[in-house]
């Protein structure tokens, strides 16, 4: 086109000169389109055979062979993509009895989870903090019960392999365990990534907000959970559906007296009785038996608070190495005081698993 208009300008002129005011727009719009066409073609043409020249150095320079990192990618993307599978990232490692159904609407095994199931007034802040000061984790404050709120929205969905074909209520089929991500979704909108991290997400040197929540244990304390309309069989039940890579740190208080003195003392509540307590209890070791040991670990505070090393017992059970707790912390003393006292523990700590 370049050399069509060049070899032909002075007839390109003449033609110009004898068509409208409307037309010599017309025909300017167009000569510039074609220019513009042209210069493009021409560079995608250089930028070819400048990519043609660097693979066949590549190739000479390896002797026609690629490197490690190329081979591996070729040979996943000659993989045929399975789009309903049951992989597991963590199966050796945080759960390896978990239930994972992937689609491309959900993969729920990718993110790891820990919550800590505790009643009232039995030092659930205090390992809050303290398993928060472990590496690769982030556990949010209690909420108001709201994963028993959003199981009732599960309860009231009715999933399936198979379409709906009543048109009023019409929808495709919806693959096994998809809501699983939607519960894993209000967590994260209950604790988002610190703001720090978020402002830097993407940016050179920094991770995508894929990579750095499959780079992080998250979760919650839960001492509300025996306060909803469930039994353990059935919360356990809803938690493996939908955070079936969690596991759980179950924690009561044996010395009940000093329990409901506490509840008295720091909620002014007045009506509970030693009755209201055991049941809570009673709810969360028939929660943590119905997880079975691979899943859960059931604590007592009169035990921890006297020994550090039951706390580091979870810790390794955990999978971190080179590390334990030198000592316990004391958060909501005397109602509601925050301890500022540092967590202390030994050794380069690490996730190992």
């Amino acid at each position: 086109i370049i050399e069509y208009v060049s070899e032909n300008l002075d007839m390109t002129i003449t033609i110009a000169s004898r068509l409208s005011l409307r037309k010599k727009v017309q025909y300017t719009v167009l000569l510039g389109c074609l220019l513009t066409f042209a210069v493009f073609q021409f560079q995608e043409y250089n930028e070819n055979r400048r990519l043609s020249w660097q693979t066949s150095f590549t190739d000479l320079g390896n002797n026609g062979k690629l490197n490690k990192k190329e081979a591996a990618e070729e040979s996943r993307s000659s993989e045929p993509f399975e789009p309903f599978n049951n992989t597991n990232p963590y199966e050796e490692a945080w759960c390896p009895l978990a239930t994972c159904n992937n689609s491309p609407v959900c993969a729920p095994c990718n993110k790891r989870y820990l919550f800590i199931i505790a009643t009232g007034r039995s030092g659930s802040t205090t390992l809050l903090k303290m398993f928060n000061s472990l590496p690769n984790m982030n556990l949010s404050g209690e909420n108001a019960n709201d994963f028993y709120v959003a199981s009732k929205l599960v309860a009231n969905f009715n999933p399936g392999t198979a379409p709906l074909y009543d048109y009023p209520f019409h929808h495709n089929p919806i693959p096994q365990q998809s809501m699983a991500c939607v519960m894993q979704r209000l967590q994260a909108y209950l604790d988002p990534p610190p703001t720090e991290v978020l402002q830097m997400l993407n940016k050179p040197g920094h991770p995508s907000l894929e990579e750095y929540e499959s780079s992080m244990i998250t979760g919650a304390k839960l001492v509300k959970l025996p306060e909803g309309d469930w039994d353990p069989s059935t919360a356990a039940t809803f938690f493996k559906e939908n955070f079936p890579c969690a596991r759980f740190i179950v924690n009561y208080r044996s010395d009940v007296g000093a329990q409901l003195k506490s509840f008295h003392e720091a909620f002014k509540w007045k009506e509970a009785s030693a009755h209201t307590v055991n049941d809570f209890t009673k709810f969360i070791e028939a929660f943590a038996g119905a997880m079975g040991p691979e899943r859960s670990m059931l604590i007592d505070m009169e035990k921890w608070k006297a020994d550090v090393s039951v706390l580091n017992k979870v810790v390794e059970w955990l999978g971190y190495e080179g590390c334990g707790f030198k000592n316990i912390v004391h958060m909501n003393h005397d109602g509601y005081e925050v301890d500022e006292t540092p967590v202390e523990s030994d050794g380069k700590c690490r996730l190992r698993r």
